[in-house]
C-alpha cells in the first residue's frame, strides 16, 4: 500500500478518535474555524491566534521538560552509576530523596552541574539557556501582548511564527541529537531520509 493508504488498525482508529476529541475539548480542532466564520467572522483571526499560541507553548513545555529530562539521566547516571547497578539504586530512599533534590533545581543549576563532569560544547549551553529563557517567558505570562518582544524571540525571531517555531525546534533536536546520539539515526530511518 502506498505511504498514507495504510488502513489502521482498531487500536489504531481508537487512539486516533481520542486525539481528534482531545483537540476539540482544548478548542484546537483546525474545522472550527469555518464554523466561527459562519458565525462571527470578526472572531476568526483572534481564535486562531490563540490555536497558534496554545501549540506554540505547548511545544516549548515539552522540550524543554526534554531537556530537564537528558540533563536529570545524566545526573542520576553520575551519582548512582548505569544498568544494573543503576536498576538496584532506583527503589532506595537515597535514590528517592536525590530525585527530590532534582526535582527541586533549576534546569540552568542542573546545566552548571553536568558541565562539571562532561563536556558540553558552548553552542549546546548557549540553546539550552536560550530555550530556558524563552519557556520562562511564555509558561509565566497568560497573554501574549504583556510579554515584551524579547521574551517571545526565539534567537531574534517571534518564536509564534512558522519561521520561528522551526528554528526553536531544530535547535531543540540538535540539544536531543548531543544527549542521545541514537536518536538522530533513529529519527532519520524514521522520516526515510
Amino acid at each position: 500500500m502506498a505511504k498514507g493508504k495504510q488502513k489502521l488498525t482498531n487500536y489504531q482508529s481508537r487512539i486516533l478518535l481520542d486525539y481528534e476529541k482531545i483537540l476539540e475539548k482544548c478548542a484546537l480542532n483546525p474545522d472550527r474555524i469555518f464554523h466561527i466564520a459562519d458565525e462571527e467572522s470578526d472572531a476568526v483571526v483572534p481564535v486562531l491566534r490563540t490555536m497558534i499560541d496554545q501549540v506554540v507553548r505547548s511545544e516549548i513545555i515539552l522540550e524543554y521538560t526534554m531537556i530537564d529530562s537528558h540533563l536529570d539521566f545524566l545526573l542520576i547516571e553520575h551519582v548512582f552509576g548505569s544498568g544494573n547497578k543503576l536498576r538496584n539504586v532506583r527503589r532506595t530512599k537515597r535514590f528517592r530523596t536525590f530525585h527530590m533534590i532534582l526535582q527541586n533545581m533549576y534546569l540552568l543549576q542542573k546545566l552548571s552541574i553536568v558541565k562539571t563532569f562532561k563536556n558540553i560544547p558552548r553552542s549546546i549551553t548557549s540553546k539550552i539557556t536560550a530555550i530556558n529563557d524563552l519557556r520562562n517567558g511564555v509558561a509565566h505570562a497568560f497573554f501574549l501582548s504583556d510579554l515584551k518582544k524579547s521574551k517571545r524571540t526565539y534567537k531574534g525571531v517571534n518564536v509564534f511564527t512558522p519561521k520561528g517555531l522551526e528554528k526553536f525546534r531544530k535547535d531543540s533536536l540538535e540539544i536531543s541529537y548531543f544527549f542521545e546520539p541514537w536518536l538522530k539515526e533513529f529519527l532519520e530511518e524514521d522520516s526515510g531520509a
